[in-house]
């Protein structure tokens, strides 16, 4: 006797019932209207996850300073202005390099130790003020900035037939001076062996025998990281002149690998930050030789 057609259907039933058991997949699934859609966007998650879990959250973020040294700057603010510390704001940190015991801050009569110190640069805003701080590694010391006039120093650009001869290879730092009463130029270049080889311009136009002097590594590589952190290509090509009326200045020019700067020393003292800082540490190796 042939099994009816509903006896063979009840029958492959109980078969797939069983294999679902035996293979632990269930029966029956829900349909998807896209099921290759549904499984894009699942991995797309997936993978956005990982992405969120491996990537810093705002790694554009200044660097933090040490507490003992925002605490020390705060404090200091807080003791010579009349504003609370809660009104107080940090918005920019700045890990530095300065050219001495002070900080690049030096007072007169004061003596400050002739070493590069590893710091921060700290600014500072509340009730509509602002204070740039500088410190050592630790805030042991802090420095307030002198507030200067430097809106009314306005560099100029230097053309193409101003600049220097480039940089030779293997060569870290050069720096050229010329102008004052007598009007001679010298240049002064810095090796990445260490040697500092300075030579004479005689008033013929030829240069006088070169004097080689030669630096330590524990001075050279200091100084190195110096030119690193103060990010020289911001003021490449830029020329900040002496003031109209001035006499007997010295016009100096600076090359390092990232930029050609040029600056005239009565005005030394309203450059930029980050130029002031190379310009004194260059002159503490120079001194020390």
């Amino acid at each position: 006797m042939r099994p009816s057609s509903s006896a063979k259907l009840l029958a492959a039933i109980a078969l797939v019932g069983a294999l679902s058991l035996m293979t632990g997949m269930p029966l029956l699934q829900p349909a998807s209207a896209n099921p290759l859609k549904q499984s894009s966007e699942v991995k797309k998650l997936s993978n956005s996850s990982e992405d969120a879990t491996a990537r810093p959250v705002n790694a554009s973020r200044s660097p933090m300073a040490p507490i003992p040294v925002t605490n020390a700057i705060l404090r200091d603010i807080t003791r010579k202005s009349d504003v609370s510390r809660s009104s107080l704001r940090i918005i920019q940190v700045e890990p530095r390099t300065w050219s001495d015991g002070c900080l690049g801050l030096a007072e007169p009569g004061v003596l400050c130790t002739q070493a590069l110190v590893d710091g921060w640069r700290v600014r500072v805003e509340g009730k509509n003020q602002a204070w740039t701080y500088r410190s050592d590694r630790q805030g042991s010391v802090i420095k307030l900035e002198p507030k200067t006039s430097t809106s009314q120093l306005s560099p100029t650009r230097l053309e193409d037939d101003e600049l220097p001869k480039p940089l030779e290879r293997g060569t870290v730092f050069r720096v050229i001076t010329s102008g004052g009463f007598a009007g001679q130029t010298a240049q002064t270049v810095l090796l990445a062996d260490g040697r500092l080889l300075h030579s004479r311009m005689r008033a013929n136009g030829t240069y006088a025998p070169t004097k080689v002097y030669r630096l330590s590594p524990q001075q050279l590589q200091p100084f190195q990281k110096m030119l690193e952190q103060a990010h020289l290509e911001q003021f490449d090509r830029l020329s900040y002149p002496a003031k109209p009326g001035s006499a007997d200045f010295f016009t100096v020019t600076l090359t390092s690998p990232a930029a050609t700067v040029q600056y005239s020393d009565s005005v030394q003292n309203q450059l930029p930050s980050p130029l002031q800082t190379v310009i004194q540490s260059w002159q503490n190796l120079a001194q020390s030789n």
